[in-house]
């Protein structure tokens, strides 16, 4: 669920951001449109412009329903129907930590906390006993211990009772053969489970570096370049030495990166999402659409 609302909140993003690359693009447009009018561009430019700003709404459509979908994966996650639904979601994704996670220990953490090992091993354990309990049937298939009650000179006579089978014909090879199939499979699963979680844990751990690096160096480098270049062409603009379209292109790219910031975002708060799992005892999937030390849950955002 966190990781959810994680998801929604990005969504939500993306969605401004892509209405924002909309405006520009329709602005284009509309600007090529009249210059056409007047014959100061030609059909081939402003077929291009009017290409762009058709993409742009697909891609503003496409955002849009991709948070009432993302709404309804929350729904399903929350159990939520009727008039439950109507919940409005506050807030944005969590900024970057100043720093990138220390996650060295994860591998460790995650099988020392594992719910699903703890299980393997306790099935393991279980086979181990009925292995047992079988070789110890292959030497005494009966044993029984009661009371016997017996009549002599009509008078009853009560005392202890023993029964003791022997293995002349059946030594049990069939029981033992079992119980030694059902501990290898469960050793055999309880490694596949470790092999599995260290594997995942260690995916996570580059999944949540990968997707802070790429993050920050976004939000510190490339953004600011890219808001640097608009900035520059609305002074030449101003100064009558820059063409508009290239302003609007401007925006557009920045908006752009703007999106890769946010989905490097998302993908980071997610992976933590699943580190913090890990930390529980539990594995997710790792992102399919995918911390809170970062901000305050965003279950609390839910209204």
């Amino acid at each position: 669920v966190e990781r959810a609302v994680y998801d929604l909140l990005a969504a939500t993003q993306a969605e401004e951001l892509r209405r924002t690359v909309f405006e520009a693009a329709d602005a284009a447009a509309l600007l090529r449109e009249r210059m056409h009018d007047a014959g100061n561009t030609t059909d081939l430019a402003l077929a291009r412009d009017r290409a762009a700003r058709e993409d742009a709404r697909v891609d503003l459509g496409r955002a849009q329903a991709a948070v009432e979908q993302q709404r309804e994966v929350i729904n399903g996650l929350l159990g939520l129907t009727g008039d439950q639904t109507k919940w409005t979601l506050e807030g944005t994704l969590p900024d970057l930590p100043a720093t990138a996670p220390a996650l060295d220990a994860i591998e460790t953490t995650a099988v020392t906390a594992s719910l699903a090992l703890t299980a393997g091993r306790a099935r393991v354990d279980a086979a181990r006993g009925q292995r047992s309990r079988e070789r110890l049937r292959s030497i005494i298939p009966h044993l029984g211990v009661g009371i016997s009650v017996a009549e002599h000179d009509d008078k009853y006579e009560a005392g202890p009772a023993f029964e003791l089978g022997l293995p002349i014909f059946d030594w049990n090879s069939g029981g033992r053969a079992r119980a030694r199939g059902a501990e290898r499979k469960a050793v055999h699963e309880l490694t596949a489970s470790a092999i599995e979680l260290r594997a995942g844990a260690r995916a996570a751990r580059i999944a949540a570096l990968a997707s802070y690096a790429e993050a920050r160096h976004l939000r510190d480098v490339v953004l600011p370049l890219r808001q640097q270049v608009v900035e520059q062409l609305v002074l030449h603009y101003n100064a009558m030495d820059a063409d508009p379209f290239a302003l609007v292109t401007a925006r557009q790219q920045l908006a752009e990166t703007g999106a890769r910031y946010l989905d490097a975002l998302r993908r980071f708060a997610g992976a933590m999402a699943g580190i913090r799992a890990l930390e529980r005892g539990v594995m997710l999937d790792l992102d399919s659409n995918p911390q809170r030390a970062l901000a305050p849950s965003p279950i609390d955002a839910l209204h």
